[in-house]
């Protein structure tokens, strides 16, 4: 491993860990550190998973349309279902296996804080490879820079995806309908997710400014999700709840 691959190894969690420190700022009664971590490395492991659903249902799907996998990997259906849909679920999974009848998820805001830390473990090791492939003719500098963008964009989306599964959760939770608000909150999550990824594709150097303006809006609303959380009643059968869907 070289000098520039070690240094992308590192500065690769950066942007998750510089998030994560401003999200745990939402949570009144902080959570044990090392379930966050561990909830950090349950997201580091959900991305391979995803990667290799959506690089098998592509190959799949090549097979079956007769297309190159390159022109059904750019298309709209691609992106919402084998791409958005993929990786959401898979983070949401990977928080239920995590929660499920665990004492530390003894309050509604707990669900937006593990979902966004889990995302952000997914996230850094996207940063991993993003970095990695391209270390051997990426300066620093240029390093630096992708990894900014990705702090404001892609790093920013997967907290703000998965932070509206864990309020809709949580929701379902308190309220006794976990099915049904999921059906409400996973939808959202993977149209915004899958919404970023369309507008880079699509819109070539006007990208920026059209994902900054979704990606604002939709952290005002994750903002002031965690304030209604904050002012739900913890009901007594709150970790009960957690392991199964009504």
């Amino acid at each position: 491993m070289n000098t520039i691959t070690i240094i992308a190894f590192t500065f690769a969690f950066l942007p998750s860990l510089t998030w994560l420190l401003f999200y745990l700022r939402e949570d009144p009664h902080p959570e044990p550190p090392r379930w966050l971590w561990l909830a950090f490395v349950v997201g580091i492991g959900a991305a391979p998973v995803s990667f290799y659903l959506e690089k098998w249902l592509l190959k799949l799907s090549s097979l079956a349309l007769q297309m190159p996998e390159i022109s059904i990997s750019e298309g709209i259906l691609f992106m919402l279902f084998g791409v958005a849909l993929i990786e959401e679920l898979v983070k949401f999974i990977g928080a239920r296996l995590l929660l499920a009848r665990n004492p530390v998820f003894d309050e509604p805001v707990d669900a937006m804080i593990y979902m966004v830390t889990i995302a952000l473990g997914f996230a850094a090791l996207e940063n991993i490879l993003v970095l990695n492939n391209a270390a051997h003719h990426m300066s620093l500098s240029r390093m630096a820079q992708t990894l900014t963008l990705r702090f404001i964009g892609a790093n920013f989306l997967h907290t703000l995806a998965s932070g509206l599964i864990g309020y809709y959760w949580a929701r379902g939770i308190v309220e006794g309908n976990v099915g049904r608000r999921l059906l409400v909150g996973i939808p959202l999550a993977v149209a915004l997710h899958a919404a970023f990824n369309i507008l880079i594709i699509k819109l070539g150097p006007l990208y920026f400014l059209a994902t900054s303006v979704l990606l604002f809006i939709a952290g005002l609303a994750v903002l002031r999700n965690f304030e209604v959380l904050k002012q739900l009643k913890t009901p007594a059968t709150l970790v009960k709840n957690t392991s199964g869907l009504s």
